[in-house]
């Protein structure tokens, strides 16, 4: 019979450890976790239309913006993910932005990546498209 204790086995415990960690298993009072998560389902998930439309506004004017490069059939949720032309990479994008209060991620080199969630509302999809504007049109 295989033994735990050495061998293969043992190789293949300690990797399931190891991956059962990084997937979250080792972490105690998840329950607050799962309650944030149940909370938003139950109050937000109705809201979540709101988030797409605004990501699609954000990301049709972003099409416009000729520094930039999107493709809109690829916008079907709240993640806007575009690409920079004209010389711009995207951590200067990410960093100009900062500046003016507008949050995004570096995605690679030349991707620049914008989520709208609950706390971005209509006033600031407008502000950010007139940013974008002001300093990359």
């Amino acid at each position: 019979s295989p033994s735990f204790k050495g061998g293969i086995n043992s190789c293949f415990i300690e990797e399931a450890h190891r991956a059962r960690k990084r997937l979250g298993g080792g972490m105690r009072q998840v329950g607050i976790i799962a309650a944030a998560g149940i909370y938003a389902i139950e109050h937000n998930l109705s809201k979540l239309k709101d988030d797409h439309r605004r990501a699609r506004q954000l990301a049709e004017a972003i099409a416009e913006i000729e520094a930039f490069d999107i493709n809109l059939n690829a916008v079907q949720t709240n993640i806007i993910i575009f690409e920079t032309r004209q010389g711009l990479n995207s951590k200067d994008v990410t960093s100009g932005l900062a500046d003016k209060g507008i949050l995004s991620v570096p995605f690679g080199a030349s991707h620049v990546r914008l989520v709208t969630h609950l706390d971005i509302d209509d006033a600031a999809v407008e502000r950010s498209i007139t940013i974008l504007r002001e300093n990359f049109a």
